[in-house]
């Protein structure tokens, strides 16, 4: 009655023997599987979320699924599995056992839009060798060259590379890479070599954050940290090393108590204060990364739409410019590295090509930014946007129509007469155009603005079921932490996985 005892108390089973309680949780987890199959089937388009979690002698493939509800709008998330992974963790074994575990939903590389993973090496050449390419409408803007430059690479959906066995046949979805995970990078990797390169910014950067390490190693000791809560009334919080954004949170909680500081060092017993000139400094760094920072909590935020990536990053990319005019005493070259990393690190999504004209629909169909994310003196640009919309609306009309009509084909159907003065292709065409006119000039920001432009909703939730992070899979693995214990190493890996399972979709109970 142990072990098991605790877990029958953790999902409200009465706790009868080991057997008893195993069938019982066993049968909790089919019923919730039920439902989310339910759900997924009803979905038009589902979103996954990817990742490896390793404990010290086993590693798990963990998966999520998110859909958006045609009637609400509103984002609906579940785990779907979290599997045990042998080593080693190549490409081929990431896409045969991400392919399995989305067959097992009746989920098909069509119906989903997009797969969120992190940028390990092992997840992009899985998707690079057996992902699929996403066929998305141009403008009719576009030049005859540029067409011609694109047509052999979109003209075709590319299930496999000719290194793998035609009869392998494995085909993942489209692939997107975590935003918050390359901002993470942006702030950390990108961040340091910038520093590093200037002898003085590095000086008193490592000086200000060896005295910051200084209090957050005594806030972790019981004696000392009683010192600092008699002194400024609060704990310090520790920052993670996972994410940055704990430390940039870390810091500015330090700064909040600015005046305490000193008297602080006394009271610990360090003889080496905190000058003035280190606080400066951690006051420009902190506003400095404050864009950056904001943009990685919004991105891995819960129920975060894909029509926020290119908002935030053209947000964050003006906040920098709008930086570069001001006067900063330390940070001046931190904030020009930064700026060149950032366009590099998402140049694709500034330059707002063709590749992805995903995140340009997602955000000009969601009602609060439309195009008001786009520089305002970009006119000729806001036209083009304007147009692939416009194609879009046209294309999912066209696909309405094609898919009521198969199998049901008449002789209206088959013969096309063009002087026909019933020929109702010009109403259709102008019908789509105005209603996305329509929209682009509605001033209501609500999500329930869409319920008046039916095709510009059916395309918000084509392009905004996929997520901009890779964060739903990660919350997912803290709970594996509380569950894969030292009391409870032993678990069986289907007992490991139906706990987890269960604990992340208690909202199917």
């Amino acid at each position: 009655m142990d072990l098991l005892f605790f877990l029958g108390m953790d999902f409200g089973v009465k706790v009868i023997d080991r057997r008893s309680l195993g069938r019982r949780v066993k049968d909790q987890k089919a019923r919730v599987i039920a439902q989310i199959n339910l759900r997924l089937k009803a979905a038009s388009y589902v979103s996954t979320t990817a990742d490896i979690w390793s404990t010290k002698t086993r590693s798990f493939l963990g998966v999520t699924a998110h859909w958006i509800d045609e009637q609400t709008l509103m984002r609906h998330s579940a785990a779907l599995a979290c599997r045990r992974f042998c080593s080693p963790h190549t490409h081929d074994k990431i896409a045969e056992m991400l392919e399995d575990i989305h067959l097992s939903f009746g989920l098909s590389a069509g119906k989903i839009v997009s797969t969120v993973t992190d940028n390990g090496a092992n997840f992009s050449k899985a998707f690079k060798i057996f992902g699929v390419d996403l066929k998305v409408p141009c403008s009719d803007v576009e030049s005859e060259s540029d067409v011609d430059e694109e047509s052999d690479e979109n003209s075709s959906v590319l299930f496999a590379s000719d290194d793998v066995e035609e009869e392998s046949m494995i085909r993942l979805p489209h692939h997107v890479r975590c935003a918050s995970h390359t901002l993470n990078l942006l702030a950390t990797t990108d961040t340091a070599k910038i520093i590093e390169k200037s002898p003085s910014l590095s000086r008193v950067h490592h000086m200000a954050m060896g005295k910051c390490t200084f209090l957050w190693n005594a806030s972790g000791r019981p004696h000392s940290a009683e010192k600092i809560f008699s002194i400024l009334g609060q704990k310090l919080s520790y920052p993670g090393v996972t994410r940055w954004n704990s430390l940039y949170d870390a810091l500015c909680q330090i700064l909040k108590h600015r005046e305490k500081l000193q008297a602080l060092f006394t009271v610990l017993g360090n003889k080496t204060q905190i000058k003035e000139v280190e606080l400066d400094y951690l006051k420009e760094y902190c506003e400095v990364m404050r864009p950056i920072a904001l943009g990685i909590d919004r991105l891995q935020g819960d129920g975060c739409f894909f029509g926020l990536l290119l908002p935030t990053l053209f947000s964050i990319k003006g906040k920098l410019e709008e930086m570069q005019s001001m006067a900063f005493h330390y940070c001046a070259p931190l904030i020009i590295g930064l700026n060149m990393s950032l366009q590099n690190r998402f140049k694709t999504y500034f330059s707002l090509s063709a590749e992805v004209n995903d995140a340009i629909l997602a955000s000009c169909t969601h009602p609060f930014f439309r195009m008001r994310w786009l520089p305002t003196d970009r006119v000729e640009l806001r036209a083009h946007l304007q147009q692939v919309l416009i194609n879009a609306a046209k294309k999912l009309n066209a696909d309405v129509l094609c898919s009521r009509n198969d199998g049901n084909s008449s002789d209206e159907d088959f013969f096309d007469f063009s002087d026909d003065p019933g020929h109702s292709s010009f109403h259709v065409v102008n019908k789509n155009e105005i209603e996305v006119l329509q929209f682009l000039g509605d001033k209501s920001k609500c999500l329930s603005t869409l319920n008046a432009y039916p095709a510009v909703k059916k395309l918000f939730v084509r392009y905004n079921t996929g997520l901009t992070s890779s964060a739903p899979v990660e919350r997912l693995f803290s709970f594996a932490g509380f569950i894969h214990n030292c009391k409870r190493s032993n678990l069986a890996d289907s007992m490991f996985e139906t706990l987890l399972l269960l604990k992340g979709n208690e909202h199917f109970l």
